[in-house]
């Protein structure tokens, strides 16, 4: 008997009879192997036979449609939140997925990448006008710091911004731990320059601070 003949019908070696199975096996390996090769190749999975690798995908396949802002921290998680100006619709998207619904601007001059036409998130956009450098009047701060109190009645979270989330911003904030921890005015610079490293930029706005503490402790 033929050697190729034995090697590709091992069937013949037992009692010289060929089955279907022993005609199509061979072929049938080779149809699958051939299959098998142009599904690697193609990259596409293989659905008959041994499994094949599928397509390789990485972390970012699918990118976020969100981005915090640039300095973005909380002073109170949850409730209250810094930032520098947030020019991009995915900022904007970030502060409303993680609960923020009002941003208050500090800014007097127009901000940088400004977005009116764009479609956002419906956040409550408020304005205290501050001129950069310089410190907010006491009305100011009583302002803002009622416009917290009540969003946060309402479950609500704010998020208060300047330029650089810096000067005008760290102010506010430190006035906001001096009401809400009872805590004086060198030790509220202090923790929120820990928080927010460069907050109040200026002697004046350190100077607004000190006078909002005494404003408390005179109307307690």
């Amino acid at each position: 008997m033929d050697l190729r003949a034995q090697t590709a019908f091992p069937s013949l070696r037992r009692d010289h009879r060929l089955t279907l199975t022993d005609v199509t096996s061979p072929f049938r390996k080779l149809y699958e192997s051939d299959i098998r090769q142009k599904a690697y190749f193609s990259r596409k999975p293989f659905t008959g036979g041994s499994a094949v690798p599928r397509p390789f995908t990485t972390p970012h396949s699918r990118r976020s449609t969100s981005e915090s802002p640039p300095n973005f921290s909380w002073i109170d998680q949850g409730w209250l939140a810094g930032c520098s100006t947030p020019s991009d619709p995915k900022h904007h998207r970030f502060l409303f997925e993680n609960g923020i619904r009002h941003v208050v601007s500090l800014m007097k001059e127009r901000p940088a990448g400004a977005m009116e036409s764009v479609q956002l998130p419906k956040l409550n956009r408020l304005k205290i006008r501050i001129d950069d450098f310089c410190a907010p009047t006491l009305n100011q701060i009583r302002q803002f710091i009622k416009i917290v109190e009540d969003a946060n009645d309402r479950k609500e979270a704010v998020a208060v911004h300047c330029a650089n989330g810096n000067g005008r911003t760290g102010t506010m904030l430190a006035c906001y731990l001096i009401k809400q921890k009872h805590i004086n005015a060198s030790n509220a610079l202090q923790e929120i320059r820990k928080l927010r490293p460069g907050s109040v930029e200026s002697p004046e706005q350190e100077k607004a601070i000190e006078q909002f503490y005494h404003y408390l402790r005179i109307s307690r």
